[in-house]
């Protein structure tokens, strides 16, 4: 369970900014969870409001860097490769800083708190901290000299093959990740958090979302139910999906096999290894004749939204998992949308503690009637500060909103909270000006041609 992400210096997120899912009101309309650990209640969803290129999708972005930091750093990233962060690159204070990311998460009741700071080469720092009794206790500190040389503190609960992980950890990935790969408990679920508690949902990964719905659906048939009533519910004309996998022959197996010993040379030539093609998805439709099978490519871009988030949102709400997508209303009906933030919203739906944080320009989402019930703790604005460029992310509570009193939706889009976009019209009205002087000046010379042709 996330309680609270901070970044600095990544994309145009400069200054360190803050999104936190603690309640700051009480609520006994949503699925609030209790956070005894750190003894505060966690909201089930946050929504991210401002207008294009205000830094929305690089706030959910910075934490999805995060999240591949510590997935791939150790095992992927190459030893001179550096850390492909990406910095803030408008002031050249920024692209020399470092960038830093830290997260406060709830696990098996423990309240943790780990954060990491790097530059274009290397990891600088890197801390786990965790909260027994509200009060923090250290569990490593890491900081790395410019030479890549690393120094370690280690808190006394915190054991284990210590030396060996400092042995294998290069500069440039995390200690985390390798203690990890070396299966030290605490370090380990740490890191499951961020491999299978935290989903993302954007548009380059939308092969991988359509797979996570294949494998839900051959997981069981109480999956397939909900798969199959997600699908039927957003009125999409669909009734059912249908997997099959294609049938390779002996030729297609072979080239495939050969492909892939050139790809990875550790395989041994006599490996016979198995080989088969990822099983298609279609979706059932009713129609006059009898129900018809479609492709995925087939189907309309709404569809093809809808059927991405399937896999993530029934994997999310059954493992009590944060969620985190992109541009929620992209291609979506508003009340499909706001449909979808009520599942996590609603106690009967989400049991488990599951979250969603995300971006959206909708702002009817914000509306007293919508199905989303947004209260004010659960939205924050994005808006760039218009000296330096840079992102600042603002809690709507800061505003002084009054909860269940006030709407959202009427005041956002009157500007009583910024993050909207501002129209220069001395602009339009250049442009109109210069055109019309563009056509007067065409037809002047359309004149004195027809005169000059008589």
């Amino acid at each position: 369970m996330l309680m609270r992400f901070r970044v600095a210096n990544h994309a145009s997120l400069l200054e360190e900014q803050e999104l936190s899912l603690v309640a700051t009101d009480e609520h006994d309309d949503i699925a609030v969870t209790e956070a005894s650990a750190a003894g505060v209640r966690v909201l089930p969803a946050l929504a991210i409001l401002g207008a294009n290129a205000s830094g929305k999708s690089n706030a959910l972005r910075a934490l999805v860097y995060m999240r591949r930091a510590v997935l791939e750093s150790h095992a992927r990233w190459l030893p001179d490769g550096g850390t492909s962060r990406v910095p803030f690159l408008l002031t050249a204070g920024g692209r020399a800083a470092p960038s830093a990311f830290a997260v406060d998460i709830v696990l098996d009741g423990v309240h943790f708190e780990y954060g990491f700071e790097l530059d274009d080469r290397q990891v600088r720092e890197e801390w786990l901290r965790s909260f027994p009794e509200g009060r923090p206790r250290r569990l490593f500190e890491r900081s790395v000299a410019d030479d890549g040389t690393s120094s370690y503190a280690y808190g006394p609960s915190f054991r284990g093959r210590r030396r060996l992980i400092e042995d294998v950890v290069r500069p440039n990935s995390l200690y985390l990740s390798a203690g990890a790969g070396n299966n030290h408990d605490i370090l380990r679920r740490i890191h499951r958090w961020f491999h299978r508690g935290l989903k993302v949902a954007l548009d380059a990964n939308f092969g991988a979302r359509i797979q996570e719905t294949r494998r839900l659906w051959d997981k069981s048939e109480e999956y397939r139910d909900r798969l199959r009533g997600l699908l039927q519910f957003a009125d999409l004309g669909i009734t059912d999906l249908s997997i099959t996998e294609e049938e390779w022959d002996d030729e297609r197996v072979r080239q495939v096999r050969s492909a892939m010993r050139v790809l990875v040379p550790e395989i041994p030539e006599d490996e016979a290894f198995d080989v088969k093609p990822a099983p298609q998805i279609g979706f059932v439709h009713a129609a006059e004749g009898g129900p018809v099978t479609l492709d995925l490519h087939d189907e309309s871009n709404g569809t093809r939204t809808w059927a991405g988030l399937l896999g993530p949102v029934v994997g999310a709400l059954q493992d009590g998992s944060l969620l985190v997508v992109d541009e929620l209303d992209a291609r979506l009906h508003p009340h499909l949308a706001a449909r979808l933030v009520a599942l996590f919203q609603n106690r009967e739906w989400n049991t488990g503690g599951a979250q969603l944080l995300f971006n959206t320009h909708d702002a009817t989402l914000l509306a007293p009637h919508s199905e989303a019930n947004l209260h004010r703790d659960q939205v924050y604005l994005a808006t760039k500060d218009a000296r330096t460029g840079a992102t600042e992310l603002t809690a709507l509570v800061d505003f002084r909103v009054r909860d269940g009193v006030e709407n959202l939706e009427k005041r956002y889009l009157a500007g009583r909270y910024g993050a909207l976009p501002f129209f220069d019209e001395e602009l339009l009205v250049g442009i109109g000006a210069k055109r019309g002087v563009d056509e007067a000046g065409q037809a002047a010379r359309d004149e004195e041609a027809e005169r000059e042709h008589a």
